[in-house]
């Protein structure tokens, strides 16, 4: 996969998805919540990618989760209200990985965008 590879499938009409981001990996109160139609994401993730601010080595690396907290709570599981989507982190896959994980996607007829932040 190339740093500019972006795809996805299977537009789900109406389905919301909440994107809750951190400016760092430990923090614990998030920096933005935004609920958007899935197809809204992936258009904004396409135009304007997730590009970390700091070095993957730095303490400052920031992060969305498809999330949202209980009002007036901090990040931790027991705070999570709902999960509206999934993230996988495919670092030290392969490409031929890669490919069965796309692929099991497809065949479950799920949603879903690959892209790269490095």
């Amino acid at each position: 996969m190339n740093n500019t590879e972006t795809q996805s499938t299977q537009t789900i009409p109406g389905h919301l998805v909440t994107v809750t981001a951190y400016s760092r990996d430990r923090a614990i109160v998030p920096d933005a919540v935004t609920s958007y139609e899935w197809i809204d994401f992936v258009e904004d993730l396409v135009d304007e990618g997730h590009v970390r601010v700091h070095d993957k080595t730095s303490e400052e690396v920031g992060l969305f989760a498809f999330h949202k907290l209980k009002p007036g709570t901090t990040r931790s599981k027991e705070n999570v209200e709902e999960i509206t989507g999934w993230a996988l982190d495919l670092d030290a896959a392969t490409e031929e990985e890669i490919d069965a994980t796309r692929a099991r996607l497809n065949a479950d007829g799920l949603a879903w965008v690959l892209y790269s932040t490095h």
